[in-house]
């Protein structure tokens, strides 16, 4: 016959007894400092997908109006219409990417070496494609105690040769 000896609970040593209580206070910091790491993961993720998508954006818009025959560019009223072409561009690039807040047109701008149409040269050198006063949020997705958040501004922009 096989006889066990355990001691009562109360009779345990005394070490072992200031040791209960150690690894849930472990856990809880190691808890608390994961959490923070993986939202700061999650939030630079989301500030470079968006800056992603911005900058993608304005390339093609550029590569667009780059591309454009220079008797395009032979009259005020087609440059108008071509610039707000390009803005539509970007502005359903970007927000097709379900960025948040939306892009608006007012942050969108294209520009040339110059003026187009150009008095005396039959073609600019390059085009711009810009965004600027494009503000997103850090800290707003998964809000932490005690973390505030701050204003981010996203401005990426193209410059390509005028390729026509």
């Amino acid at each position: 016959m096989k006889t066990s000896f355990h001691l009562p609970r109360n009779t345990r040593p005394a070490a072992h007894r200031a040791q209960h209580g150690a690894a849930v206070v472990e856990l809880a910091i190691v808890l608390v400092l994961m959490s923070l790491l993986s939202a700061g993961i999650f939030e630079f993720s989301r500030a470079f997908w968006y800056y992603n998508a911005l900058d993608k954006a304005t390339r093609d818009a550029a590569r667009y109006v780059s591309a454009l025959p220079a008797t395009d560019l032979s009259t005020s009223s087609n440059v108008t219409a071509i610039t707000t072409n390009a803005k539509t561009l970007v502005m359903t690039a970007v927000n097709g990417s379900n960025v948040s807040p939306a892009l608006t047109s007012s942050n969108v701008s294209v520009s040339w070496d110059c003026t187009p149409p150009c008095a005396g040269i039959t073609k600019p050198t390059w085009v711009q494609v810009s965004i600027t006063g494009y503000n997103i949020t850090i800290g707003s997705t998964l809000p932490l105690i005690g973390m505030g958040s701050g204003t981010v501004t996203l401005q990426p922009f193209t410059q390509m040769r005028y390729m026509n």
